[in-house]
């Protein structure tokens, strides 16, 4: 079906880009016009429906008015700040369909497309679940646009993780040195010492319990530190005004957290190497949902209307995170390795291929799938629908996880859920 044409007649350039981008959500082509001439001109060529400001004097709507329903196939509904009860009767009787009072806002619109397409033979929008979807895709197709012409920044590493990278790149740094770091910011030490203490991290391992930067860093060594520092920095990126988005990411952050300790859990169990980077690995193969959710909720509060429901949302977090994250790997240059889990883990494909060079990757997808699958069986996904992943048997074969282990592992999710959903520590 060819694109439908919307003819936006309004002298205000605000207001006027504003309507077009809720009408382009739709999958409509805007087009626009300022006088009455230009109106008629645009009509000649052919539109499917004209939105029209009567206030707008160079549009003159009373001549306009007769003038379209005199041709009697075009639908109309106005946009007006203000207007009479004799101008709406005017424009009604002229063949208007809808009268919205500006700044009219997208549920608004949608119901006026509702209408029109309800009462003439112009199909301008698809049935509500077809049409949410269409928002959402042309959402995130403009958040990829916004993000190519610099509009919206992908996360830049926070200072802190960049000085403590440094730091550590010299073998030979002592547990002072770390510190020194870490204790630049209070407030990071504070949640560092609370995080470790947690018996989700391991803190029933500790003989007492840690209450210091310095027995913090020297009990738990310098990739453990990193790990934690690189946890609470990432937290603290993505922060929101709006308690539902809040809410969301609050639940999200605390099933990312628990999967990560879970996959270091699972590294360890089947002798995986360096079970640390495979913690920091799960912690961030899901940071694409992290940052489309922050982006979702900074455009809904510029537009001061959710467009979309919190479960479609979580829609198109679900079906475009991967793409954001594999970006937000590359731009933080944690190789190769980092990129290719975070793009398809959840690619069924992927997981089934058998090439060599990329055997290795698969065993650390492996591990963080059957730590999320741990999460979800525990109770605590965030998804009405559960992302694409192999069962919990075919990564627990693949890695060779011994009955034992699974056991261990299925027990340490319960734990982890009690404490960080039931029982979430402050």
């Amino acid at each position: 079906m060819a694109q439908q044409v919307v003819l936006i007649a309004d002298a205000d350039e605000t207001e006027r880009n504003r309507l077009a981008e809720m009408l382009s959500g739709h999958g409509l082509k805007c087009i626009f016009a300022v006088t009455y001439d230009e109106v008629i001109a645009r009509c000649d060529i052919g539109i499917n429906c004209l939105v029209v400001d009567p206030d707008s004097a160079e549009i003159n709507a009373k001549e306009l008015f007769k003038e379209i329903d005199s041709r009697g196939s075009i639908p109309i509904f106005v946009t007006s700040s203000g207007g009479s009860r004799e101008d709406v009767i005017q424009a009604l009787q002229h063949g208007c369909l809808d009268w919205l009072s500006k700044p009219v806002d997208a549920a608004a619109v949608e119901e006026a497309l509702r209408r029109v397409s309800k009462r003439t033979d112009t199909k301008l929008i698809a049935d509500r679940a077809s049409g949410k979807a269409l928002v959402g895709r042309a959402l995130i197709k403009e958040i990829a646009l916004r993000i190519r012409e610099g509009n919206i920044d992908l996360p830049e590493v926070p200072t802190v993780v960049k000085e403590l990278n440094e730091v550590l790149q010299n073998l030979e740094s002592d547990a002072e040195e770390v510190r020194g770091v870490i204790e630049k910011d209070p407030s990071l030490s504070a949640r560092l010492i609370a995080t470790v203490n947690t018996a989700t991290y391991g803190g029933n391992n500790w003989q007492g319990r840690i209450t210091d930067l310095h027995s913090c860093v020297t009990r738990l060594g310098n990739l453990t530190i990193r790990n934690l520092v690189q946890t609470e920095a990432i937290k603290e990126m993505f922060q929101f005004r709006s308690p539902a988005f809040k809410a969301v990411f609050d639940k999200m952050w605390r099933a990312q957290f628990m999967s990560a300790c879970l996959c270091r859990e699972t590294a360890l169990a089947v002798n995986l190497p360096e079970p640390e980077e495979m913690y920091l690995m799960a912690l961030m193969h899901n940071i694409g949902e992290l940052f489309l959710l922050r982006v979702f909720g900074e455009i809904f509060q510029r537009q001061n209307n959710q467009i979309l429901s919190m479960d479609e949302v979580l829609e198109m977090v679900r079906d475009y995170h991967t793409v954001f994250g594999e970006g937000l790997m590359k731009k933080w240059d944690l190789g190769a390795h980092f990129s290719y889990v975070t793009r398809y883990h959840h690619d069924l494909e992927e997981y089934q291929k058998d090439d060599e060079e990329n055997a290795e990757y698969r065993k650390m997808m492996h591990a963080i799938n059957l730590a999320d699958q741990l999460v979800i069986y525990v109770g605590a996904d965030y998804h009405a629908k559960s992302l694409p992943g192999p069962p919990l048997p075919e990564s627990y074969q693949a890695l060779g996880v011994t009955p034992e282990a699974k056991d261990k592992l299925r027990t340490r999710a319960e734990t982890m859920f009690q404490e960080l959903f039931v029982k979430p520590t402050q």
